[in-house]
């Protein structure tokens, strides 16, 4: 380019015109002047370019938080750490309805004659048990009510209202899909294969960087007169954990708080439990 303007130059005879000399000619003029083929075309504005900040700025997460009795709470705003950190439910389709009344199905004994015991491995396998997890834990809880009222008449009942639903469709349906690895054990009866209870395992894993296994500190709530009356791992308040609070404390664990949290491979954590009998 520098060649291609030096050689210009030296057949304008070494001479550039000025701007001004430029715009004086007729070269420049419009049509409406009297001068030129094209008219002269207004100057676009150029845009200004947004800031980094500005182009990375999101807009802020909202979340609603709904009181106890299913009012409209508060709103906050979440920060973008929170917002990465909250899951979403996904949609599922309609739950089939079992293919059995579940009143009809027997407790299991301890023994566990008559019952079938099956492992049941991943998130696709659990995901099939769904609607009889969900029945089974409504009709658990009324025997137990029924017992209650049997053993206790019905003035026991009047602190204690029975649950319908122990376990809600979206807290099973939550842990059976983020649960990793997940897996567990089913109790079926031999002839039918009637869901007679079920348990879920998955690895321990918190998002705590400070966390630790004890039974002194305060947020454990554990009081001298739970050392005294109960069964209480170390000395309670103010104590040494010792026992089995410390081999917790002395296991392996690796991860990031932030995103896949603390994960401790050799202790298990029970997600969903429930069952007709199925223990003592």
């Amino acid at each position: 380019q520098r060649e291609a303007a030096a050689a210009a130059a030296a057949a304008s005879g070494g001479e550039r015109s000025s701007g001004r000399k430029r715009r004086a000619s007729d070269k420049f003029k419009s049509k409406d002047a009297g001068g030129g083929d094209k008219p002269a075309q207004p100057k676009k504005k150029k845009k200004k370019k947004m800031g980094s900040t500005a182009r990375k700025a999101a807009a802020p997460r909202i979340a609603e938080i709904a009181t106890a009795d299913g009012a409209d709470g508060a709103v906050v705003e979440m920060t973008g750490r929170d917002a990465q950190m909250t899951s979403q439910r996904r949609l599922r389709a309609a739950l089939p309805e079992p293919p059995y009344d579940v009143e009809l199905v027997p407790a299991a004994t301890r023994d566990f004659a008559g019952s079938a015991l099956r492992r049941v491995d991943g998130t696709a396998a659990w995901e099939t048990l769904l609607a009889e997890i969900l029945v089974l834990c409504g009709e658990a809880a009324w025997r137990r009510t029924v017992a209650d009222r049997a053993k206790y008449g019905d003035s026991s009942l009047a602190l204690a209202a029975p649950d319908a639903k122990p376990l809600m469709l979206e807290y099973i349906s939550d842990r059976i899909d983020t649960d990793e690895p997940v897996w567990g054990y089913c109790v079926k009866t031999s002839n039918a294969g009637w869901l007679q209870g079920f348990v879920t395992c998955t690895r321990f894993t918190t998002w705590c960087p400070y966390f630790r296994w004890t039974t002194a500190a305060p947020s454990a709530a554990i009081t001298l007169d739970d050392v005294q009356h109960h069964a209480v791992d170390g000395a309670g308040p103010g104590g040494t954990p010792d026992g089995l609070c410390e081999e917790l404390q002395a296991c392996r664990r690796a991860g990031d708080p932030d995103s896949e949290g603390v994960v401790w491979p050799r202790v298990a954590e029970v997600s969903l439990l429930g069952g007709l009998g199925c223990g003592r």
